[in-house]
């Protein structure tokens, strides 16, 4: 049977010794990692997390094909085979078999979708084998799950507030929206994997609330692929802004007398203390060695003399964020130590740092204000932090580190056209390679170039029948790469290049 025909456990053995060996030849070989559970909502997708191995070198993914399977063994995905009906047109292997990954999208979810999933992989030259034994169990619910709402610090009056609204979700390629029922600024949208095919999707909004938000509701709105939504909601209770200075100099303490207030709001302060400040308070301060000053209104500008300097500043959310790190000469495999800083006051005391590869921002693992990153490659993506005190919190911009490779020449080949042989070398590197051709007599000859990003691609045209092969050679400070193109000859299709020799003389890590 097509899909029995690796699992000799699960078959009659006349021979016993027969299947010990098997299990004792296969034990953590055949293995695949796929949840155990799984929550899909109705008209939305769900992706199932796939990982899987076998046993012997690496194939291609030309020699593999990728199955998924209900318990009782009908397709429900196959490249080429007969899907049943209910799931036709529904199911796409989102997973790269080459990266032995077997993940499943399902899209749109429908109510008869329960059941039990498991993956079957088919290698040509080497065995079939059907992960029946790491079945998934989707379940699918009709109603989305309300978000999560959450302040972050008091609601005060004039000062940012961040509030938080997350979603749990199983659709990473479609994920959900959240929406305010405030009309400010942008929030910041972040995903984080939380394992087991499920993600978490948070949106913080910043904004300013005012006297006359006292006991109103703020809503955050979570809507799903297929329309379905769901919101929570939380009532904000505003207090007064409290009277912001810092003190400097020899200050013993100070009195605030705020206006149609009995008694008087009084206190005392250090020096390089720091309070609220409101515009209608009566200031006065006493200096060491006796003598008083006062202030009858709120200044712009900073007040000097021989014994104290009173400054009033403006308590805000972080600013001037920026990431820094040493951007010369890394190479793949290297560490990058980033750093966040910013001008804030009050001074940060927390931060968080996010990693954006194409349309996906992931939140990383971090709240100090460095982040080391190893083993950085190419494809790293970009990196941004956030910088946040008790009055809200900033981004900085998001950069993209110049990562250092040796040269790999990638899909070149020659072409016969009507008369002319026209032959193509295509090299990716950073930084630029230098490509020459070399002809079988040792003759070098360059070339020009055109580059995009960090591809190269460079041209050697010549008439028919002017050489039978010939080397493309590309090198930069990190190695070098050849490859020998052979020349199609009049009636010949075209020919591609084979690899000879590659020298690498970094070592090459991934992220």
């Amino acid at each position: 049977s097509l899909l029995f025909d690796v699992n000799l456990d699960d078959l009659c053995c006349v021979v016993k010794v027969c299947r010990v060996i098997h299990v004792s030849s296969t034990f953590n070989e055949w293995t695949a990692e796929t949840p155990f559970q799984l929550s899909a909502l109705l008209g939305s997708c769900v992706v199932i997390p796939c990982n899987f191995n076998y046993p012997g070198s690496e194939r291609s993914v030309s020699q593999m094909t990728g199955i998924w399977l209900t318990e009782s063994y009908e397709y429900i995905y196959h490249p080429s085979g007969s899907v049943i009906d209910r799931f036709r047109g529904r199911t796409a292997l989102v997973g790269d078999l080459g990266q032995k990954n077997c993940s499943l999208k399902l899209d749109p979810v429908k109510q008869k979708d329960s059941g039990h999933y498991f993956f079957r992989i088919e290698i040509h030259g080497l065995d079939n084998y059907s992960y029946a034994k790491n079945k998934t169990s989707v379940f699918v619910k009709d109603t989305a799950d309300p978000p999560s709402i959450s302040l972050k610090g008091e609601a005060t009056a004039g000062i940012d507030l961040s509030a938080s609204c997350s979603v749990y979700h199983t659709c990473p390629v479609h994920p959900p929206t959240i929406t305010w029922s405030h009309n400010s600024m942008m929030p910041t949208v972040y995903s984080e994997p939380m394992g087991n095919g499920q993600w978490n999707l948070t949106s913080v909004l910043t904004f300013k609330p005012q006297a006359s938000d006292h006991r109103k509701t703020l809503t955050c709105r979570s809507e799903y692929r297929g329309r379905k939504a769901a919101e929570n909601s939380i009532i904000l209770n505003v207090t007064c802004f409290k009277p912001v200075v810092e003190l400097k100099g020899h200050i013993s303490f100070l009195l605030l007398l705020q206006k149609n207030r009995i008694p008087p709001y009084y206190s005392e302060f250090w020096i390089n203390a720091k309070l609220n400040l409101f515009c209608d308070l009566q200031i006065l301060w006493f200096k060491k060695g006796g003598g008083i000053s006062s202030l009858q209104s709120c200044p712009s500008h900073i007040l000097d003399d021989r014994d104290s300097e009173l400054k009033f500043l403006k308590p805000d959310a972080p600013v001037n964020v920026r990431m820094e790190f040493n951007q010369r000469g890394i190479k793949e495999g290297d560490s990058i130590i980033f750093r966040c800083s910013s001008d804030s006051n009050p001074p940060a005391h927390s931060y968080q740092w996010y990693n954006v590869k194409g349309v996906q921002t992931v939140r990383l693992q971090s709240e100090r204000d460095t982040f080391t990153v190893d083993n950085v490659t190419r494809h790293s993506g970009a990196f941004y932090c956030t910088a946040q005190n008790r009055l809200g919190q900033s981004n900085s911009t998001a950069i993209q580190s110049n990562v250092e490779y040796a040269p790999e020449i990638k899909g070149s080949s020659c072409n016969l056209g009507n008369s002319w042989i026209i032959c193509q070398c295509i090299v990716d590197s950073n930084p630029p390679a230098e490509i020459k051709w070399l002809f079988p007599d040792g003759t070098l000859l360059n070339r020009s170039s055109e580059r995009q990003d960090s591809v190269t691609v460079d041209t050697l045209q010549g008439a028919v029948g002017f050489i039978q092969s010939i080397s493309c050679y590309a090198r930069n400070t990190h190695g070098n790469s050849t490859v020998e193109l052979y020349v199609p000859s009049a009636g010949s299709a075209l020919y591609v290049a084979l690899p000879v020799s590659i020298l690498v003389v970094a070592v090459i890590g991934a992220i």
